[in-house]
């Protein structure tokens, strides 16, 4: 059974990370501080009133995680609504396309069950190079990932039961994550079927692969192209979602303060003598040691995540 929450710590760092969440529930979404706390405080709050007692941290992160992007994209959603201004809280600073396209008009369907809005030709502008990148990283070529391109756009207005893939989007801005990690499926899938190759997450299993370039941990949190190859642009509740069962709840206390509230990175934590004793470190090792301690408990963790997450 998971230990119960109680540690304080563990909540200023959990409210921070509610607080940007809310704030950025997406790449290209931004909503002031103040906006985040009036939000954010009646979704703790109700939380805490009605917890479960067992539940443990991980639980806790994913389940308050999840509730703050929704609650927040479901605010700006209302908002462009009611001002009829699709670039209402998005970031200015985002530069990676000109404007917001009009999401109910994409959402809108024909009589005939069809959509058919014009927006739809923008749509397919606005995606290419963004649906290219991938494809190229995945390594097909023009001619191949035309095909796979046009098949991913196709898809999402199309469903055998229930609403299309489009209308599950609540902002626009997430358009982008969840058309590159559907083209990069299927780019895997095409791979696959020409060479027999196993997708899986080439830098989830290891310290080492989860720092970037300048040597810091990378964050399980806000994706901006939600491409599987790159544990960069998952959310810590989708993984926790897809692969609950696979680590436990030591290993996914680490996961959470290397990752997601970042209040640790690993040169932190073989210092803290209170986190080793926790882990079961000898804190009198040497720094080496208990670095190697530490990937012993993490590298495992992450090598069992990567094979849940391959396809």
């Amino acid at each position: 059974m998971a230990a119960p929450v109680e540690n304080e710590a563990f909540w200023e760092d959990l409210w921070n990370a509610i607080l940007n969440r809310l704030q950025r529930p997406v790449t290209g979404v931004l909503v002031n501080r103040e906006t985040a706390r009036r939000l954010g405080e009646p979704l703790l709050l109700q939380h805490l009133r009605f917890r479960d007692e067992e539940a443990s941290e991980a639980d806790t992160s994913a389940t308050l995680l999840g509730a703050a992007a929704v609650n927040s994209k479901e605010y700006v959603a209302e908002e462009r609504k009611l001002s009829r201004d699709q670039e209402r809280h998005r970031d200015p600073e985002d530069r990676r396309y000109e404007r917001n396209l009009d999401l109910p008009a994409l959402q809108e369907k024909q009589s005939d069950g069809r959509f058919a809005n014009s927006e739809w030709e923008r749509l397919d502008r606005l995606l290419r190079p963004f649906g290219f990148q991938v494809l190229h990283r995945k390594g097909l070529r023009d001619e191949d990932g035309e095909e796979v391109f046009n098949d991913t756009i196709a898809a999402l207005a199309t469903s055998s039961s229930g609403p299309a893939p489009i209308e599950e989007l609540i902002v626009f801005e997430e358009i982008i994550p969840n058309f590159c990690r559907r083209i990069g499926f299927r780019a895997i899938d095409s791979i696959r079927r020409r060479t027999t190759q196993k997708a899986r997450p080439e830098h989830l299993h290891s310290l080492e692969g989860m720092e970037s370039e300048e040597g810091t941990a990378v964050q399980l949190a806000d994706p901006s192209e939600g491409d599987r190859d790159r544990p960069d642009t998952w959310r810590f509740e989708e993984i926790y979602r897809e692969c609950r069962e696979e680590l436990t709840a030591i290993e996914w206390g680490l996961i959470f303060d290397l990752y997601v509230a970042q209040n640790y990175t690993v040169k932190d934590l073989i210092a803290d003598r209170a986190k080793l004793e926790f882990l079961g470190i000898d804190p009198e090792q040497s720094a080496s040691t208990r670095r190697r301690r530490v990937e012993d408990i993490v590298n495992p963790a992450l090598e069992r995540l990567a094979d849940a997450l391959a396809l």
